[in-house]
């Protein structure tokens, strides 16, 4: 379902606009406008809490747009969030924080797999070397 198509043609004129950083805004818009329905799930409603975020029919109906233009006033709203560049970068400078931490992390269990693996192998008496 994701948008309507009127509301999803502002959506990519805004994404071309203002590059990636609209991804955020959006998000951020998103996240307000239904910030009540989310809290009113339990923690095990994982399922309904991914239906509202990723705009679900089944929890969006077709009429939503039609009656009340919920769609395209979101992406309205999105366009309005304040987000600074900086912002971003901080946030892009502390994942890239958190990844690197990751992969050393990889990297080293990998190396102590490595170091753990055994090449001892099992040597039959007809297979060695007189």
């Amino acid at each position: 379902h994701v948008l309507p198509f009127r509301a999803l043609f502002d959506y990519v004129e805004a994404f071309l606009e203002h590059g990636h950083a609209f991804l955020f805004r959006f998000s951020l818009a998103l996240l307000r406008r239904t910030k009540e329905k989310l809290l009113a799930f339990k923690p095990t409603d994982v399922n309904l809490i991914l239906e509202v975020l990723r705009l679900d029919q089944c929890q969006y109906g077709d009429e939503l747009e039609a009656e009340s233009g919920w769609f395209s006033s979101l992406v309205a709203e999105a366009k309005e969030v304040e987000l600074e560049a900086e912002q971003l970068q901080a946030l892009r400078a502390e994942e890239a924080e958190r990844l690197a931490e990751k992969q050393r992390r990889i990297r080293e269990r990998e190396a102590q797999m490595a170091a753990e693996e055994s090449d001892d192998e099992i040597v039959f008496s007809d297979e060695e070397d007189d």
